[in-house]
């Protein structure tokens, strides 16, 4: 079922415009993403991971790009 999400995450972003459950749903999956991609890169940053001039700021964003 891996290849399925793909297919959801589009319709659902087609819907969203249209439908206030699906532009909700969303939003809590948008930033649950970001915020999973944040940790991962404070994580990164605090272990000294992160090469010159990434921040733990600019990881995430890159990630979550």
């Amino acid at each position: 079922a891996p290849h399925r999400v793909p297919a959801v995450d589009r319709a659902v972003e087609n819907l969203r415009r249209a439908d206030e459950d699906a532009a909700r749903h969303r939003g809590r999956v948008v930033s649950a993403t970001l915020a999973g991609r944040r940790r991962v890169s404070r994580r990164l940053h605090d272990e000294g991971r992160l090469a010159a001039p990434w921040t733990a700021e600019t990881a995430a964003d890159i990630q979550f790009a």
